[in-house]
């Protein structure tokens, strides 16, 4: 049987499509797997490991492994906390991000290659590489010499808050790159006409570009949010003994050791592993949850970007 073009074309994108449509579910198996498993270890009761019929649903619902993570954990008084610092930051973050974003993408002067190589040499170079003179900048910190003596920002919020204002945040490097990408598909026509009505640079940045990034910068706001939340290297640097969620959850196992669980002089170290399960899935709902209800905004952002691959 001989097939048309047409036929041809049609089987074609049905093979491909079945083809991506696999492709897909299997990543998405291989990471909802892993979520689903840590669910059903959380809500077990220790006893079902024991049990040779469990296989994935427990036999013993409980709670109680989330009951001890959360105090533990001190869990809603470390929530409060994170959240607020990692808005804090996140807000700093995108507003650096913008404003650099939008100078490199629209204004040429001298440098403004190089500074863009500087951008993309922050996305290659791990922060750990600067890691001890901006510690050491922190703790004896006294800029252009304001001060008749230097003064230590280390346990400082603010330490960090810096760092996201001057665009040397974590990750800051990828933030302003995605807003760059953006700034320079934005049609110039715009900004010309209200440069003819009158309207400045920065007229025309705070009344022309800037409110039509909206699902950009709620984009990069989440995006911020996300590597704040579950940033590690940051914090334990220039925020020591900390209270946030990254620092509870990495400590619970030592709480755990010494305080919990102990039977006959031995630790248990099954209703331990429960716990950690619980506490995990404690540390990324919130994210989970943010993620479900701003979901059409990185579909939007990267419509926008035409950053593809």
């Amino acid at each position: 049987m001989k097939l048309t073009p047409k036929s041809r074309l049609k089987i074609q994108r049905f093979v491909s499509g079945t083809f991506i449509y696999i492709l897909l579910a299997c990543l998405g198996f291989v990471i909802l797997y892993q979520l689903f498993g840590r669910a059903m270890l959380s809500v077990m009761d220790e006893f079902d490991l024991y049990d040779d019929t469990v296989r994935f649903l427990t036999k013993r619902f409980t709670l109680s492994n989330y009951t001890v993570a959360i105090e533990y954990m001190d869990y809603w008084s470390s929530l409060a906390e994170t959240v607020l610092f990692v808005t804090l930051t996140s807000a700093c973050q995108v507003v650096s991000s913008v404003v650099i974003a939008y100078g490199l993408a629209r204004f040429k002067f001298l440098g403004n290659r190089l500074l863009f190589l500087f951008l993309l040499l922050s996305l290659i170079i791990p922060p750990q590489l600067i890691s001890l003179p901006m510690y050491f900048r922190f703790q004896y910190f006294n800029i252009f010499g304001l001060f008749p003596q230097p003064i230590s920002l280390m346990g400082n919020k603010l330490s960090i808050a810096m760092l996201c204002l001057t665009g040397m945040g974590l990750k800051s490097g990828l933030l302003i790159y995605i807003l760059q990408q953006y700034f320079r598909g934005f049609p110039k026509e715009l900004e010309e006409s209200a440069m003819i009505d009158g309207a400045g640079p920065f007229r025309t940045f705070f009344y022309i570009a800037l409110p039509s990034t909206g699902a950009m910068v709620t984009t990069v706001f989440l995006f911020s949010m996300v590597w704040q939340w579950t940033d590690t290297f940051y914090t334990a640097t220039f925020l020591p003994g900390n209270t946030l969620l990254t620092q509870k959850l990495l400590g619970l196992r030592s709480v755990l050791d010494f305080d919990i669980y102990v039977e006959g002089g031995a630790f248990n170290i099954v209703k331990s592993s429960l716990t950690q399960n619980a506490a995990v899935l404690l540390f990324i709902l919130p994210l989970l949850l943010v993620f479900i209800f701003a979901q059409r905004y990185f579909v939007e952002s990267i419509e926008n970007t035409g950053i593809v691959g």
